[in-house]
């Protein structure tokens, strides 16, 4: 079982065949690794903040 995502809704799903159109849904691939990751600051900011609200919450 893959996620997969409906290309006339654009919303995430478990189900191989779209019930409205008939058409199938495609595997959702992950973005590709580069090293130079324009998006990898953000993400670490992000990482940060979730786990200062983790420590916060207990």
């Amino acid at each position: 079982m893959r996620i997969r995502r409906n290309r006339t809704t654009k919303q995430y799903t478990l189900e191989d065949i779209d019930p409205q159109s008939g058409k199938e849904n495609p595997p959702v691939e992950p973005p590709k690794y580069s090293p130079e990751d324009p998006y990898g600051r953000y993400r670490r900011i992000m990482k940060k903040e979730s786990e200062k609200k983790e420590e916060k919450n207990g």
